[in-house]
């Protein structure tokens, strides 16, 4: 298991069996959540102290690589094969676009509005992401890695963005 932690811009590897710490890993300051990519060989971390995000391997426990981030970034999703990060930014209205196949950002999807949770298709090829602040969903072509459609009517301020047998960190 990971566990990111603030206070001490640290990320935990926890053996599951033995409940030990394996390893404390320095990240980037004021880490937020750890997000697994879906074939487990990444853990991405948003640190929102230094507007970075960073990538750590779950077979070495070491940091990869930490790319640029964003303002108040909330959330991770990957997809097309796990080639590709999506970094929500509440703050900013946008995605940072992140490749994990050569460790380098790969661009910015601005959105109409503020984000909350997002979740990809079960097939990897769409990200739908509520925007509360349009009252709206932007989707999101993975693969292309642009914006196609924004849902307006789906309700006022939607928070999140879910769905059934999806690839989404909120089972």
């Amino acid at each position: 298991g990971f566990a990111a932690y603030g206070e001490g811009d640290r990320m935990a590897g926890i053996d599951l069996h033995s409940q030990e710490t394996v390893k404390s890993l320095a990240v980037g300051d004021l880490p937020w959540r750890a997000y697994s990519t879906a074939d487990g060989r990444f853990m991405i971390v948003p640190n929102n102290g230094d507007r970075t995000v960073s990538i750590v391997s779950t077979a070495t426990l070491e940091e990869v690589a930490r790319l640029d981030g964003a303002e108040d970034m909330t959330g991770v999703n990957t997809g097309w094969f796990e080639t590709t990060a999506f970094v929500i930014s509440r703050a900013e209205d946008k995605v940072v676009i992140l490749d994990l196949e050569t460790m380098t950002n790969a661009g910015e999807i601005a959105l109409g509005g503020s984000p909350e949770t997002g979740v990809i298709t079960p097939d990897g090829t769409k990200l739908y992401i509520a925007l509360s602040g349009a009252d709206a969903v932007a989707v999101i072509d993975v693969k292309a890695r642009k914006l196609i459609k924004t849902i307006a009517g789906g309700g006022k301020e939607p928070w999140g963005a879910h769905m059934v047998g999806a690839l989404n960190y909120c089972r």
